[in-house]
C-alpha cells in the first residue's frame, strides 16, 4: 500500500495560490485563446503537470492543454518543450522525442533569439537523457 506524503501548511498555501492562478488563466484563455502565442495554454498545462494530484494536478489534462496550445501557436518552442516534458512523464518517449526534434529543427526567431536558443539547448539536454 502506498502512502501519500502529507501536504504541509506551506505547500498548501503554495498550491492554493497556484489554483487561483490556474482559475485566472482559464478566464484569460476564454477571453483570448491566442494571447501571447497561446501562453495561457502553456501556463495551464504546466500548473496541471506540476501540482500534486491530490491538489488537482493531472498529467492527462496537462497534455491536453499543451496540445491545444500548439494548435493555436504551432511555432511556440516553449510550448513544445513543456509538452515534451509532459509526454516524457507520461511514459510517451516517442512523442517526447518528436517534440524535441521539432524544436531543434525550428529556426531561431530574431526577436526571440536568446529564448529560442535556450529552449533548443534544453531540448538537446533532454534528448541526451
Amino acid at each position: 500500500m502506498s502512502r501519500v506524503a502529507p501536504v504541509t501548511q506551506v505547500q498548501s498555501r503554495k498550491y492554493g495560490r497556484a489554483r487561483v492562478s490556474f482559475n485566472l488563466t482559464e478566464i484569460a484563455l476564454r477571453l483570448q485563446a491566442d494571447y501571447e502565442h497561446g501562453s495561457a495554454y502553456r501556463a495551464l498545462g504546466e500548473i496541471a503537470r506540476q501540482i500534486p494530484g491530490i491538489l488537482g494536478g493531472n498529467l492527462k489534462r496537462a497534455i491536453g492543454y499543451l496540445e491545444q496550445g500548439l494548435r493555436v501557436a504551432p511555432q511556440n518552442m516553449g510550448m513544445k518543450f513543456a509538452l515534451a516534458e509532459a509526454y516524457r512523464e507520461a511514459g510517451q518517449q516517442a512523442a517526447s522525442q518528436r517534440q524535441l526534434q521539432e524544436i531543434l529543427s525550428m529556426p531561431v526567431r530574431p526577436a526571440r533569439s536568446q529564448a529560442d536558443r535556450h529552449t533548443q539547448d534544453k531540448a538537446r539536454q533532454l534528448l541526451r537523457k
